[in-house]
């Protein structure tokens, strides 16, 4: 059966075909959103994906000289192509992946987490929040970092599919335990999202329409075979407004298009529907997680990092011309002055290697000697690639510590850099909170309202100890008290963070009377002490030891008194 759109509002049956190449009827159809970033988050990608990549994407990123002629041909006339081999040898210093790590992994320096007091069934959840055993931190810190370097990601929060009872009849709450029924998270990285439309519904932007690419690889035999599909999510306008723009959606619905591979040679395949169904939940469970800027009534945004990317492409083409103008210019050329070139056997140059230039018919003297380039030409090429990729770290956002900066400018810098990660870190924030919220609707709670926890406290590591040195001045001069100090160390590192001050107190307490001796002794023979006296000292001691551990010292000296 074939479809045409928009499908009459209906579920199309399974085993439904739609052609492939008509963008009215191909799921894989790309939106113009999508479109729009595509090239760049290839970019990125492929920068992230290191240095094999990058020169497998050849002129893509790495610009052809004009006289580098595919056709060229060397002093014995084979053919070469330069830029080949100039791309084979090309080196590429990753500074866009160092700083991209550097920076989405400051708000997981702690665990992201739900704020304690959550109900114990979302703890479990947030062990295994999507079902691979990757925990809430994890999956989070995978979508932070995605998200920071296309600008935008996404959590679908599913359900897992029961399956039916053999007599028919609704699962019981047993039967759902006993499958293991429960929401789990998704991530959709941007590149796999090949569409998404929003709307407004009572005032709230919703997602009206999306469609993912769900590629798998299954085996036939020992041979991998990778299966294309295409989830579409979709709701139907119910109720449009006095201008005909709808303001009402139908329940959510989703389907599942696979690609049939051709039968023979000629045929382009087909798409083919091999699930449908309604969601239980009134909207579509997708959230997207946006750190950059976001154009209006669309889903391009722009990334936080792009200029960086783009300073990643020119120092990588900077470096590949400090190779190449090194190995032009760093190997010594030998000149024969005063004699012709020889007809038979070849020159011989190399180390214990001697030459000698008898002289010529005409009486003059003959010269052989090498010619070495200066080499200005490197150094100044290879001062402006330091200076980009100083530019880069600066743009980056991080806490510089080259010479060429001065202390004011590096401060400068890390304050920067703290605004940023803290403004991505709260936008994130927001999303992980949706995320629990649709899967608070899945379990059917109303009643829950999802805190959770990041870290957004970076100062402290960027200050580079002297905020703690503050401190401690503090401390010396009785301004703050010892539990503050202590907090402090937490803060900047220099305790874990699970230090504990009351039992550390207990622990200096027991250090300090565990200098005292185990049996008392006269101060003025070194003799053990015997008899009434003995056991008042030991009294004394048993006091002192009950008053630092919060028991009632003075009852007890009071005992060893009366004795």
């Amino acid at each position: 059966m074939s479809l045409q759109p928009p499908f009459e509002g209906l579920l199309p049956p399974i085993g439904s075909t739609a052609p492939v190449g008509d963008n009215r009827l191909d799921p894989s159809t790309q939106a113009s959103d999508y479109t729009a970033q595509a090239s760049y988050w290839k970019m990125v990608d492929t920068i992230v994906a290191g240095v094999d990549e990058m020169r497998k994407a050849g002129e893509l990123y790495l610009t052809r000289f004009q006289e580098e002629r595919p056709d060229s041909r060397d002093s014995q006339g084979r053919i070469y192509d330069p830029y080949k081999l100039r791309l084979a040898k090309a080196p590429f210093t990753n500074v866009y992946d160092d700083i991209l790590k550097n920076l989405s992994s400051k708000p997981f320096a702690k665990e992201l987490k739900l704020k304690e007091g959550a109900p114990p069934q979302y703890d479990m959840i947030a062990e295994n929040i999507d079902g691979q055993d990757d925990n809430l931190h994890v999956f989070g810190q995978r979508v932070f970092t995605d998200s920071l370097n296309h600008g935008i990601s996404w959590i679908l929060v599913d359900f897992s599919r029961p399956t039916p009872r053999a007599d028919g009849l609704p699962l019981t709450l047993l039967d759902e335990r006993s499958q293991n029924l429960r929401p789990y998270w998704v991530w959709v990285p941007s590149t796999r999202m090949l569409a998404a439309y929003s709307d407004f519904e009572n005032g709230r932007e919703i997602i009206t329409h999306a469609r993912i690419d769900e590629p798998s690889v299954t085996l036939d035999g020992y041979l991998e075979v990778v299966v294309r599909k295409v989830r579409v999510l979709n709701r139907m306008p119910i109720g449009f407004d006095v201008q005909g723009k709808p303001n009402r959606w139908g329940p959510p619905s989703f389907v599942v298009w696979q690609f049939i591979q051709p039968r023979s040679q000629g045929e382009t395949g087909i798409w083919m529907v091999v699930d449908a169904g309604y969601l239980s939940l009134d909207y579509i469970p997708l959230v997207p997680v946006i750190l950059g800027a976001r154009a209006p009534s669309t889903y391009i945004v722009e990334p936080p990092l792009r200029n960086l990317a783009f300073m990643q492409i020119d120092e990588y083409n900077q470096e590949s011309n400090v190779q190449a103008v090194a190995d032009a210019t760093c190997f010594p050329m030998f000149t024969c002055i005063g004699r012709n070139a020889p007809t038979e056997g070849n020159l011989v140059v190399g180390p214990r290697a001697v030459i000698y230039v008898p002289p010529t018919s005409t009486g003059s003297q003959g010269d052989f000697k090498a010619v070495e380039p200066s080499g200005a030409s490197v150094r100044v090429i290879l001062d402006k690639l330091k200076e980009t990729r100083t530019e880069m770290r600066d743009l980056g956002l991080q806490p510089l510590t080259q010479t060429n900066l001065t202390v004011i400018t590096t401060g400068q810098v890390a304050v920067k850099a703290n605004s940023a990660v803290q403004a991505w870190a709260i936008r994130f924030k927001d999303a992980i909170e949706q995320a629990w919220k649709i899967t608070a609707d899945w379990l059917g709670d109303s009643s829950f309202e999802p805190e959770v926890e990041i870290h957004l406290d970076y100062s402290a590591a960027l200050d580079q100890g002297t905020g703690f040195a503050a401190n401690m001045q503090m401390r010396l001069n009785k301004d703050i008290s010892r539990d503050t100090l202590l907090a402090s160390a937490v803060r900047y590192g220099y305790l874990p963070d699970d230090f504990d001050p009351e039992a550390d107190a207990e622990a200096i307490a027991q250090e300090e009377l565990g200098l005292s001796p185990e049996q008392p002794i006269d101060p003025r023979t070194g003799q053990p002490l015997k008899g009434a006296l003995s056991a008042q000292a030991e009294a004394l001691r048993q006091g002192q030891i009950a008053a630092a551990s919060g028991g009632n010292g003075a009852a007890a000296n009071g005992g060893a008194v009366t004795q």
